[in-house]
């Protein structure tokens, strides 16, 4: 995330929306002859489109913040309540070092997941889009759903890894009262009907909290689709219809600094989505491989969108994509297209990015990985960047670890094809 953030017109805005749209449709197969490129071209230039992006950027170097004496008379960004667009573009952005030392006055709702704490907006979709925030020095937060103005500063937490966070003097929270029953939140409607739909395609899930990973199962029988059927509910009953291959437990290795990590190998790459859920790797029951079958989902971005944004959404499991999400994906897409494959063991500038085979990505945890309880931090290796990248998973009731939040489309090291000089 150590992008410009490009600012969008409003036709842009409508353009990207209408493309994030289409990429939750359908899109299953491809040609043969795609199939055989991509089998042979994870690594194939011609397959992945032009290779572009100016390479990976190095955020400015600044003095350190200190949230306890930062001026908060000053400020620099004011997002209004119901803004969702304003806070979603922070949250996309704020851990590649776009807005470290702004001072930014926030209205939202304050939700808590797991130990952390986010400042959220309602989607037009009726999800909820936001970044997580800390108070310094008090765990007294709001309560979880509270409408909230918070007035903090965005700074690194000075990790090894980059990260960076919204923190919140207590004095600066200003708690203007439950959001339940606010014009600006979105009601929920026909709850009970989604759910009996759910369990109709062989999950029950409940309504949109933190009991929608309350995922059981309930029939084994999957269900025809139809035109009120979500594309969550859709990517539900299509795995049940296919039964992947029997789950092999990675090796769990120790690097040099003590943290453990595995090397999550395919044999053999998909050409077609039901080949990706049939992969042994599909069964998404280790965080090793949901992580890597993520990278593998992103990687076929370039080829098949509308195929890549299906997998993409089978990793994520019951989580709500909302078109947000979409478009950020396919923002990042328009400027370079190795990202993904730069995750894969071999792949380094010098060769464009080309990975060896057979094609494995290493997966690593920290010590820091599984301090949010259901939660878990993993760290990918890319061949074009000095820092490992994360995802977020989270873990299901059903006892699968699936996609709730990537970081790994950030820029890197151009391939040498890009570079004019001898």
């Amino acid at each position: 995330m150590k992008k410009n953030i490009r600012t969008m017109s409003a036709a842009a805005l409508v353009i990207s929306a209408v493309c994030a749209c289409s990429a939750c449709g359908s899109g299953g197969n491809i040609s043969d002859s795609q199939a055989e490129s991509i089998a042979n071209g994870i690594v194939d230039s011609i397959d992945w489109g032009e290779l572009t992006g100016a390479g990976e950027t190095t955020a400015a170097a600044s003095a350190p913040v200190d949230p306890k004496t930062v001026d908060y008379s000053k400020v620099d960004i004011t997002i209004a309540y119901g803004d969702s667009s304003a806070i979603s573009e922070i949250g996309s952005n704020m851990y590649y070092g776009n807005y470290d030392g702004k001072v930014i006055k926030v209205e939202g709702l304050s939700c808590k997941y797991g130990s952390k704490y986010s400042i959220m907006e309602y989607d037009s979709d009726s999800s909820k889009t936001g970044f997580d925030y800390e108070l310094i020095d008090s765990t007294d937060y709001p309560a979880d759903g509270a409408r909230v103005e918070l007035t903090g500063v965005i700074a690194p937490t000075g990790d090894e890894w980059g990260s960076r966070r919204f923190y919140v003097l207590p004095a600066n929270v200003k708690v203007i009262g439950d959001d339940a029953g606010s014009e600006k939140a979105p009601a929920p409607e026909a709850d009970e009907t989604a759910v009996a739909d759910d369990a109709a395609a062989g999950l029950q899930i409940a309504p949109d909290n933190e009991d929608a990973w309350e995922v059981t199962k309930a029939d084994e029988q999957p269900v025809a689709a139809t035109e009120e059927t979500t594309a969550a509910e859709t990517i539900a009953a299509e795995a049940a219809a296919v039964t992947p291959a029997p789950a092999k437990e990675p090796e769990i290795k120790t690097d040099a600094k003590g943290n453990m990590y595995a090397e999550v190998v395919f044999d053999k790459l998909p050409a077609t989505y039901e080949e990706f859920i049939a992969l042994p790797q599909a069964n998404l029951s280790n965080v090793y491989d949901t992580a890597a079958m993520t990278v593998l989902a992103l990687s076929y971005y370039p080829t098949d969108p509308d195929m890549s944004m299906k997998m993409y959404e089978f990793v994520s499991g019951p989580r709500t994509i909302n078109n947000t999400e979409y478009s950020f994906i396919k923002d990042r897409f328009m400027d370079y297209d190795y990202v993904p494959r730069s995750y894969f063991n071999g792949a380094v500038p010098s060769n464009d990015y080309k990975p060896s085979e057979p094609y494995t990505v290493k997966v690593s945890e920290t010590p820091y990985t599984y301090d949010d309880d259901g939660y878990a931090k993993m760290y990918l290796t890319s061949g074009g960047a000095d820092n490992d990248r994360f995802v977020m998973l989270r873990k299901a009731k059903d006892g699968k670890w699936y996609l709730w939040e990537q970081f790994i489309l950030v820029s890197i090291r151009e391939p040498e094809s890009n570079n004019p000089w001898a």
